[in-house]
């Protein structure tokens, strides 16, 4: 999607990233990105809920080539090997290297606990903001929150994926690549600085690319699909970039 490239170098470029010049900054940004990075997930298995055979009895599902995509995806991000050896999910990466770093995560920890459970497939947004208010979440983070989940409520797949492969994938390797650079791996972020190189690893060598086959799958031939997956993607990068406006002008 063409109309995505300049957002994304808007998002690498932005001038959030020469905020981060402190151990104070870097705390506040992890207290807000973190919810992102929750989302994220919750993007993804909206994705595989919709896409894959997840119900009980199981029956397949759609196409076969979407599934292991999708599936593949969901190892990697739930379930990832780090180099070291670990198995954790990219969420509990995000949640060690804040304590790592001495950031409180406090807030995210109970905005979890808060969620319902067996809200089906729909009316998630309600549920993810009341929880969000009655955990202290910072306005922005829920305003981005609140952003994905409309597109998660709308249920249709190849919006999803659109949010998801551009909005997520195809954006992440050069924003955190950006991250690196300003925060360094000085001992105060090893962990942090460990996330932010798996997703670079991941999504510019692998995710991303597996994405773009995805959304291909779902859209087909179809120019509604597309075009409502065009919007799905570039709403996702406007929704970033208004986030990373809020934490910049918070500094």
């Amino acid at each position: 999607m063409e109309a995505a490239a300049p957002r994304i170098a808007a998002l690498a470029g932005h001038p959030l990233w020469s905020t981060l010049r402190d151990r104070d900054a870097l705390v506040r940004f992890m207290e807000s990105h973190v919810f992102c990075v929750w989302d994220f997930m919750s993007l993804l298995k909206a994705l595989q809920a919709r896409t894959t055979g997840i119900d009980v009895p199981w029956r397949p599902v759609g196409d076969a080539r979407v599934r292991r995509l999708v599936n593949e995806i969901v190892l990697a991000e739930e379930s990832d090997v780090l180099p070291d050896g670990r198995v954790a999910a990219h969420f509990e990466l995000y949640l060690a290297a804040m304590d790592d770093a001495g950031a409180s995560a406090d807030v995210v920890r109970r905005f979890v606990d808060g969620l319902p459970t067996g809200t089906g497939r729909g009316g998630h947004s309600a549920a993810v903001q009341r929880a969000a208010a009655q955990a202290g979440v910072p306005a922005a983070a829920a305003e981005f929150m609140a952003s994905t989940f409309a597109v998660i409520d709308r249920g249709r797949p190849w919006e999803i994926a659109a949010a998801f492969g551009i909005g997520r994938e195809q954006a992440i390797p050069d924003m955190f690549t950006a991250t690196l650079a300003a925060v360094g791996r000085e001992a105060r972020c090893r962990l942090f600085a460990e996330y932010l190189e798996r997703h670079v690893e991941l999504d510019g060598d692998e995710h991303g690319p597996m994405m773009l086959d995805l959304i291909d799958a779902l859209c087909g031939t179809d120019p509604a699909r597309w075009s409502e997956a065009r919007a799905a993607a570039l709403d996702a990068l406007d929704a970033r970039q208004r986030l990373w406006d809020a934490l910049a002008g918070s500094g």
